[in-house]
Parts: structure tokens; sequence; C-alpha cells
């Protein structure tokens, strides 16, 4: 879908215009399709704590910098 406005508004040189009630529209569903995407199973984060991606020294320097 991004690609596809990429494509109308900046290489066809402006020839189409969209208003903001589209561009709103177009983002709003974007981050629908993208939350249906990433949610349960198919997130890379699922069923995983930080703590096991990191190593102990990375989760503590991580601790003090949050």
């Amino acid at each position: 879908m991004l690609y596809a406005l990429n494509l109308m508004t900046f290489e066809n040189k402006g020839n189409i215009k969209i208003s903001s009630r589209q561009y709103s529209d177009m983002r709003r569903k974007f981050s629908e399709m993208q939350h249906i995407k990433m949610s349960g199973k198919n997130n890379p984060m699922y069923n995983h704590s930080c703590t096991e991606k990191m190593t102990k020294q990375q989760y503590t320097e991580w601790l003090k910098a949050h």
C-alpha cells in the first residue's frame, strides 16, 4: 500500500494528488494490516522475553539506559 502511495505521489511527478483524509485512511488501514500481521505467533518475540535475547551484560546495560 505504501508502495502504491509512493507511485501515486512521487514517481508520477505529482500528477495524482491525494487529500489528507485519503492519506489518513491509508495510514490507518496499513496500521491495522501490520497489527494483524504481527500479532500472536507471527510476532518474532511471541513467547519470548527480552532477557532471553540478551546476554547478562547487555541486559544490565539496557536496564541502566532505561
